[in-house]
């Protein structure tokens, strides 16, 4: 198969090594990762048919004489100044090869508080983060995006408050996606109207009581606008963490898809469920081929992967985890035409990831059996090669290659016009939509220009009530059904899921704030919400409208957000930045 145009565009400026093209891509990779002639042929045809593709780092770098594959790292950071400059060095080379860095900047001690070693005071833990964003300004991925970092901060560090407001001004701290790290005794004093303390790292005392609900609100009103900070549920990480006997998870990649203990590295491949689904439904026989596959395909590169530092060889080679997710879920439920903010949509979704995961399981021990088990295997977790097996990554640039929906994400728009050279325009509108529409003799040019204008299909008098469910954007799905779909595919998997909460513009900080209760309640390890309008510099929502905003790489406004990245349509530059 071959790339859509605009597939072709990402791919020329940003993987195509010189003078390749789709077909020599998987081949490359293929063959790099490959340890049979056999093994490279399944590769090759299941990533040149679009059915399954791996992380960037291993499209752009298998084969070649960069070894960094993987997508996903954590780096600690301990509370001095050797440790905090040590894991600066260790972002930069990290970032060199294509990965994205989370920290975790908890263990540093408060700003004014003292330092022995020189009878001063710490400038702080937030001070430091904007160390790290500015060294993250100057690195360019393995030559193909800016570096992204995910900092986290745990709700009672003394420094909280300042954490919530670091990003207020959206010219700080740019290259950083935010989350503050909250624990259940936290939210246990929120749902009870309780006080909270705030600790010291300096010394383990009280430094601060307050109210437990006026920092909720901080958050929730930060959150509301402009979509930062998110959230990570730190015991709900920690409870579902079958390395907890090697380290406590503290941190998660960028987009927060990948809990991982310190120095732990993930590299990630999707499914394109949507490839493989018709009208009849999900072709089973096929997904099962895919998923059994993709497994061994990430373990692979495991065992290709040269870590440049040892402390993430030592770790990752230990724990071997992967990273195996979906994309085109929309699409697949375009397909079936069930409503994404459906019981019905929930269910079959669960059936999917949970098939996916068994097979996964099953690969994985049969792995395990051959080859032995994962070193940090601690005798009580299952035995198999991989702790970890799968994820709900964004896949916004893969899903594009793939020509696929974004990750567990329902449609943004469905429709937009594309200017090109010469004056000229290129009108695109949902395939799946126009098939349904034609096939119920609904497709016209009036409809289609109203579909242009709106990116929705929702006040078109014309279409029947039962595709407008299927065909809901993600702003006119409800918070609730957003987070129910996270919970249903949480449940299904090792990792944690990277996904927006869409919210109308006219939402509330009560709204947000219900968000976060239901997604604790329903056990999701994190939420990112973004409320619609909640940037002045926003990208593109729906139908022809424009943004001013430009990429930084080719000057086009046709800017997209999906998940917690945005992403250029016309050359494929995307940044983990809520926009």
């Amino acid at each position: 198969m071959q790339p859509t145009e605009n597939a072709l565009a990402v791919l020329e400026k940003r993987y195509f090594l010189p003078g390749e093209n789709w077909d020599g891509l998987c081949k490359r990779v293929a063959k790099a990762v490959a340890k049979d002639p056999k093994t490279e042929e399944i590769y090759f045809k299941m990533m040149n048919d679009f059915h399954f593709l791996p992380n960037t780092p291993t499209i752009k770098n298998a084969g070649t004489d960069i070894k960094g594959l993987s997508a996903c790292y954590v780096i600690p950071i301990l509370d001095s100044m050797e440790s905090i400059f040590d894991a600066l060095k260790a972002m930069a080379i990290v970032q060199k090869s294509g990965g994205g860095t989370g920290f975790s900047f908890s263990r540093l001690r408060e700003k004014n508080s003292r330092v022995l070693s020189t009878n001063g005071v710490s400038s702080g833990a937030v001070s430091f983060m904007k160390v790290f964003n500015h060294a993250t300004d100057a690195i360019k991925q393995g030559g193909v995006r800016r570096g992204a970092c995910g900092g986290v901060l745990e709700v009672d560090h003394p420094e909280i408050f300042d954490f919530i407001m670091c990003k207020d001004d959206p010219k700080e701290l740019t290259n950083f996606n935010i989350s503050v790290g909250i624990t259940d005794k936290f939210m246990d004093a929120v749902e009870n109207n309780k006080s909270f303390e705030l600790i010291s790292r300096y010394d383990g005392s009280v430094v601060r009581t307050v109210d437990a609900n006026e920092l909720f609100d901080l958050i929730a009103k930060q959150a509301h606008k402009n979509g930062e900070p998110g959230i990570l549920f730190i015991d709900e990480l920690n409870r579902n963490n079958n390395l907890s006997h090697i380290a406590r998870i503290d941190a998660c990649n960028p987009c927060f898809e990948q809990d991982l203990i310190p120095w732990l590295s993930c590299n990630l491949g999707a499914i394109n469920v949507g490839s493989i689904t018709t009208k009849n439904g999900v072709n089973w026989d096929e997904l099962k081929k895919i998923a059994w596959n993709g497994t061994l395909f990430l373990n692979d590169v495991i065992d290709l992967n040269v870590y440049a530092l040892k402390e993430i060889s030592d770790v990752s080679s230990k724990a071997r985890k992967i990273g195996l997710g979906v994309m085109g879920i929309a699409d697949m439920l375009a397909i079936l035409e069930i409503p994404y903010a459906s019981q019905e949509g929930r269910n079959i979704c669960r059936q999917v990831m949970a098939f996916i995961n068994e097979t996964a399981n099953e690969c994985s021990i049969f792995l395990g059996e051959r080859d032995g088990h994962y070193e940090y295997w601690n005798g009580t977790a299952i035995k198999r090669r991989n702790s970890g097996l799968t994820t709900c990554q964004p896949c916004g640039t893969v899903g594009m290659i793939a020509d696929a929906s974004s990750g567990i994400e329902p449609y943004f728009s469905l429709a937009y016009t594309k200017n090109v050279m010469d004056g000229e325009s290129f009108e695109y509108v949902n395939k799946y939509l126009v098939e349904s529409l034609d096939s119920r003799g609904l497709w016209n040019e009036k409809i289609k220009k109203e579909i242009l204008r709106d990116g929705s299909i929702q006040n078109i008098r014309e279409i029947p009530e039962c595709i407008k469910k299927v065909y809901l954007t993600a702003q006119e799905i409800t918070p609730d059904d957003h987070i129910l779909m996270q919970s249903t595919f949480q449940s299904c998997i090792d990792s944690a899921v990277s996904k927006t909460i869409n919210m109308p513009k006219n939402a509330t900080v009560d709204d947000v704030k219900k968000a976060y209760l239901f997604a604790y309640r329903n056990k999701v390890k994190g939420l990112t919400v973004y409320r619609d309008g909640s940037r002045e510099n926003q990208v593109l929502v729906s139908g022809s409208a424009k943004n001013k905003k430009e990429c930084p790489e080719c000057g086009s406004e046709k800017l997209i957000h999906e998940s917690s990245c945005v992403r250029c349509d016309d050359c494929g530059w995307s940044k983990c930045e809520l926009a």
